[in-house]
């Protein structure tokens, strides 16, 4: 899929110019990674460390927040090619989308960590625990499964795409890693009906490539 490089948050106001967006305070920028180093500079996945951080102490994750930020030019696109306003993804649309790919990834992230055993998610954040902000950002969704009153069949051979931006905190406030983390659904060589529980299945194991990143982040040495 087309990658793109602007997103908005779901949770969004409706005016006079139309949508109006705001940004995704979570999501990585360059005045965050002063004082990080690049320890890790794959194609799709970025992990910055504090020069001079000792990770090793660490076992468990304080996630304070997940936003979902949606991809600017997808959902122009999305929307300039419905001619009717219907079948356009509106503020409630993408607040109900958001909220489905929250609770999806929280539970999937709490299930991998429990299986690998190497971290776990905490009620609050310590000497052993980080505090962390994440965004599922840039979300492009091949067919987002709108609700109208005529049922509509997608047929695609891709779910869709984001990245996983995750700041990470130690018990003074001070950002410690910083990740981004791009994923793919996997692409079909078939074509198949996709809806909202599909779309989640197929996103589940971006999901859990996510988490595993997690634990990679805090394996990496400063």
């Amino acid at each position: 899929m087309k990658a793109m490089h602007k997103s908005l948050l779901g949770t969004l106001l409706l005016g006079l110019s139309g949508l109006v967006f705001s940004p995704a305070y979570a999501e990585i920028s360059d005045a965050d990674l002063g004082g990080l180093k690049l320890v890790n500079d794959d194609k799709n996945l970025k992990i910055y460390v504090r020069s001079g951080t000792d990770l090793s102490q660490y076992s468990g994750f304080n996630l304070k927040s997940v936003d979902v930020a949606f991809d600017v030019d997808w959902l122009e696109d999305y929307n300039r090619e419905r001619k009717s306003l219907s079948n356009r993804l509106d503020d409630k649309d993408l607040t109900k989308i958001s909220e489905r790919f929250k609770k999806a990834f929280q539970k999937t992230l709490n299930n991998t960590l429990e299986s690998e055993g190497k971290a776990k998610l905490v009620d609050s954040a310590g000497a052993n625990a980080l505090s962390v902000e994440s965004t599922i950002a840039k979300l492009q969704l091949n067919a987002p499964d709108k609700q109208t009153a005529a049922r509509k069949t997608y047929l695609v051979r891709q779910a869709g795409e984001a990245e996983l931006h995750t700041k990470m905190y130690d018990a003074s406030g001070t950002l410690v890693v910083a990740i981004i983390d791009s994923k793919e659904t996997r692409e079909h060589f078939d074509l198949f009906e996709t809806n909202r529980v599909r779309n989640q299945y197929e996103f589940s194991s971006v999901y859990r490539k996510w988490a595993k990143n997690w634990l990679k982040g805090i394996q990496q040495g400063s």
